[in-house]
């Protein structure tokens, strides 16, 4: 499960992945899976392919935050953070949040860079995710 904290100028997964010859994405949509034609901010996705793959991602422009409706039960979602946060900084409401650590799934409090994640929620939440970016200043 993965996430994509940065986003190309051309975000579809043919562009993504047209170096790879083999490759499958898909993601939840709250009741199946689907095969999305692009990457979003805050989703998280099934990436399947046959050997391991090192993707290079040019042209791309940090994803500065989002803000997403999760409905009740169980939702795809996916990091824009450079850094491990609390999970709940984003959101205070989630029940469960799972990961997969490429051979099962795994509990999870925290949300970790590039990380896609299974969040189950009782109740219709909206999370908001914003990167916080730092500067020092030259004087």
């Amino acid at each position: 499960m993965v996430s994509f904290p940065i986003l190309p100028d051309d975000a579809s997964f043919s562009s993504i992945f047209a170096d790879v010859s083999f490759y499958q994405v898909l993601t939840w949509d709250g009741s199946s899976y689907i095969a999305p034609n692009s990457a979003e901010a805050g989703v998280g996705y099934w990436i399947l392919v046959l050997e391991e793959t090192t993707i290079t991602i040019q042209n791309a422009d940090p994803v500065t935050g989002y803000t997403k409706e999760l409905p009740a039960g169980w939702s795809m979602i996916g990091s824009v953070y450079g850094k491990t946060i609390d999970a709940n900084t984003v959101f205070s409401g989630f029940y469960q949040l799972l990961t997969w650590d490429r051979t099962s799934y795994v509990s999870s409090t925290t949300i970790e860079p590039r990380k896609g994640y299974w969040a189950l929620v009782l109740e219709p939440t909206t999370i908001t995710a914003e990167q916080l970016f730092f500067f020092k200043l030259n004087e």
